[in-house]
């Protein structure tokens, strides 16, 4: 936590599994009181095995995501990206 603290910009890859990723660059931040029960409750149904985990202290975070890449290269490759005023809430 103290890294993120310091300094909020990261970057992340989720899968790889049949050559399917989503990157990810953004900033986190620590959840906030009010919204770890919820984001909590979200992970360990998606995640069960996570619990023990959050049990022994894990921290959840949330990202605001700057730009985001969807490739599969499965077949014909696929590459979609967003960025910038697409991210706007």
């Amino acid at each position: 936590m103290a890294n993120i603290k310091r300094d909020s910009r990261i970057a992340m890859v989720i899968g790889w599994d049949e050559n399917v990723t989503v990157q990810i660059e953004g900033r986190a931040r620590p959840a906030k009181a009010n919204e770890s029960q919820r984001l909590r409750d979200v992970h360990v149904a998606n995640c069960p095995l996570e619990a023990e985990f959050l049990k022994q202290g894990a921290q959840l975070f949330t990202i605001s995501p700057r730009w985001i890449r969807y490739s599969d290269f499965r077949g014909e490759p696929m590459v979609f990206e967003l960025s910038g005023n697409s991210l706007a809430k």
